[in-house]
């Protein structure tokens, strides 16, 4: 799974259909996902969690290839997997860093 981008319509991500995640996710779509930032200060965590929507658009599909150009040599093979797109679009974020470790979380819906 590769985080892509994200915008106010979500957080989106990209996989391959022959990896496990897809088929999770179709069977229980709850996830949390961790961004870490370990550069220009200190550690600094942000968790969101919410539920996975798969997104079948060829737009779309076609932005992930402008995006990530190594993509399309791995999906021209003919035994190729199929790109697998998702987002969370709703859900609730918190952040953490050593300096707030000991307090309560302050979660932020989006």
């Amino acid at each position: 799974m590769e985080f892509w981008y994200a915008d106010d319509t979500g957080f989106y991500f990209q996989t391959s259909g022959i990896k496990e995640i897809p088929s999770q996710l179709m069977g229980n779509p709850k996830i949390e996902v961790c961004f870490i930032r370990y550069y220009d200060g200190p550690l600094t965590m942000m968790r969101i969690a919410g539920e996975a929507e798969f997104i079948v658009d060829a737009a779309l599909k076609n932005k992930v290839l402008e995006d990530k150009p190594a993509l399309r040599a791995f999906i021209s093979r003919p035994e190729a997997p199929k790109i697998v797109l998702f987002r969370i679009a709703h859900g609730e974020a918190h952040f953490w860093n050593e300096e707030i470790n000991l307090k309560p979380k302050e979660f932020i819906d989006f």
